[in-house]
């Protein structure tokens, strides 16, 4: 039977949780995603076989040293879209980026996940140093060790998009290590779950799974499980045309920048006119598509999500909606019809 936390415990994860919520927004995102500090090379040196829980593998890659903003268990799991419980069934490397841990889903807590296998991405020899605490915390998530065929329970951001190939999950961070049934072996930071949450302040509980259900019933997370991170699965036109935020006639003019595993790049764009969405003719909007799928002087019609809806910043953020969102300008005529048919059955 699940246990519940106590009010008091409730209300001071969520008050953490508030005091954060740039952390929540910003960093615990962004330190997933961009490199902060100088990149230095390291030796190759062989080691364990991954899959046997002992990861001393080092390689030819670079170590990537990043930051991270400091959080509680509690505040880690409030920004989360997928809580898991996974077998872990081996390691891989498919590129000179990132290392893929591959768990089998054996039941999930909160959110949703589409496969019964997932990778959670997590980059090569990335050392983080966790800020605004004292002392100084340092870890990597290589320093966990996964024993294959052992089950986890996983606190995970979903990051699934068209450019990737498969489904893509990362840690919310914080090396969260959470083994299903020692739950004196969970620890957050690489120190005990104890030393950075509220747990012995819950009352009893027996099982690492039985706070994570507290603090979901108790309504530490969103209870209609939104991703922050919004992608149309389907490849149905209509289906895309209808849930897509916005519809835009671009052309492409500057690229910007790219993704350090040349998954997508970004461009500077000219809306051309706006087939969805309040956008005017003329402006400029930065546009993130599939690496080596669009280039300068292109010129198609696009579905899009706004990356920050609320940011006042310019120029405007935009990334496709779906796998198919891309279109030749001698479509627009037939989206066009289906927006206007859209339109009138309401």
């Amino acid at each position: 039977m699940k246990n519940t936390i106590n009010n008091s415990s409730c209300e001071k994860a969520k008050g953490r949780g508030r005091r954060i919520l740039i952390v929540l927004a910003a960093a615990v995102l962004t330190v997933l995603a961009v490199s902060v500090a100088v990149i230095i090379a390291v030796n190759n040196k062989k080691g364990d076989d991954p899959g046997n829980g002992n990861d001393n593998t080092k390689d030819t890659s670079q170590v990537r040293s990043m930051m991270e903003e400091y959080a509680t268990f509690e505040e880690l799991v409030s920004s989360a879209e997928v809580i898991v419980k996974g077998r872990f069934t081996g390691k891989k490397t498919s590129n000179q980026v990132y290392d893929f841990y591959t768990f089998k889903v054996i039941d999930t807590l909160y959110g949703k996940v589409y496969t019964k296998d997932i990778d959670i991405k997590e980059y090569r020899n990335a050392i983080y140093d966790v800020i605004y605490r004292d002392p100084k915390i340092t870890y990597s998530p290589s320093d966990i060790a996964y024993k294959k065929g052992k089950d986890y329970y996983l606190i995970l951001l979903d990051v699934s998009g068209p450019y990737y190939d498969k489904d893509t999950l990362f840690s919310v961070g914080g090396n969260i290590f959470l083994p299903a049934d020692e739950i004196d072996a969970c620890s957050v930071y690489g120190e005990s779950l104890s030393k950075h949450s509220l747990i012995e302040e819950s009352g009893t509980v027996h099982s690492i799974e039985e706070y994570l259900h507290a603090l979901i019933d108790q309504g530490l997370l969103d209870k209609e499980g939104k991703h922050k991170n919004p992608y149309i699965r389907s490849s149905d036109f209509n289906t895309v045309i209808r849930n897509s935020d916005f519809i835009l006639h671009v052309r492409f003019n500057e690229k910007t920048t790219g993704s350090v595993d040349n998954s997508r790049l970004s461009y500077l764009c000219t809306v051309v006119s706006s087939l969805k969405g309040d956008v005017e003719p003329g402006k400029t909007v930065e546009i993130i598509v599939p690496y080596g799928t669009l280039d300068t002087g292109d010129e198609v019609v696009l579905a899009l999500f706004d990356i920050a809806p609320k940011s006042e910043a310019e120029p405007r953020n935009y990334k496709l909606s779906s796998s198919k969102s891309v279109f030749n300008v001698s479509e627009k005529g037939r989206i066009e019809k289906a927006l206007q048919e859209i339109s009138d059955a309401g």
